[in-house]
């Protein structure tokens, strides 16, 4: 395996657990915004039982409406748990919805039972999840096989831009070399021209 392709494969998986901690995050994220919402709700329902009492009054609609769509805020942010589990690989007691060790009979926090199949379920939900996980794996494979491809021609450029100035400066040095034997070559001539010119010395 080329040093490229154990770098695209470490970027990939680094890339996937990313993905899976951003999923995660973002889930998270919905949750706090939906108990923001069901604490403003809890408010709005302890002012009109207050106004209710106040008038000597039974609980009127409005209450029962916030109280329908607490339960659905319930409800949703079940769900938004569940897909967080399903994200982190996490299985739960139906009982006591303590984290349990896969594999186990009991749950270790309240003793109760664990169904059978529930580790399957769970297996089962992680795979219908890993569509969506797997297409942006593969979207993020290309981009990792693309920004590689990137990679080689820019050091295949460096390398070749380096090989061209190793060559550039061997000409340039052997340039300098002619040159100054020349310089010695024409002081030789210059010095001999003289000794001629002057004669011998007595």
């Amino acid at each position: 395996m080329s040093i490229f392709d154990e770098l695209g494969k470490r970027v990939s998986t680094l890339a996937q657990s990313a993905q899976k901690q951003f999923d995660a995050a973002k889930l998270q994220r919905q949750i706090n915004d939906k108990e923001s919402e069901r604490e403003g709700i809890y408010a709005e329902i302890g002012k009109l039982y207050y106004s209710c009492r106040q008038r000597n009054a039974m609980p009127d609609e409005a209450i029962a409406t916030l109280c329908e769509k607490l339960t659905a805020l319930g409800a949703e942010m079940d769900e938004l748990r569940r897909r967080i589990d399903v994200i982190s690989e996490i299985v739960r007691c139906p009982s006591c919805q303590s984290i349990v060790i896969k594999g186990s009979t009991y749950c270790s926090k309240c003793g109760a039972k664990l169904p059978e199949g529930l580790f399957d379920a769970e297996k089962s939900a992680a795979e219908e999840n890993s569509t969506d996980e797997e297409a942006a794996a593969d979207e993020m494979q290309d981009d990792v096989d693309e920004a590689v491809s990137g990679l080689e021609e820019e050091v295949s450029a460096a390398v070749e831009k380096a090989e061209d100035l190793e060559k550039a400066a061997g000409e340039a040095a052997d340039e300098m070399k002619r040159q100054a034997q020349q310089a010695a070559d024409e002081a030789e001539q210059i010095a001999a021209s003289d000794e001629t010119a002057n004669g011998p010395e007595y």
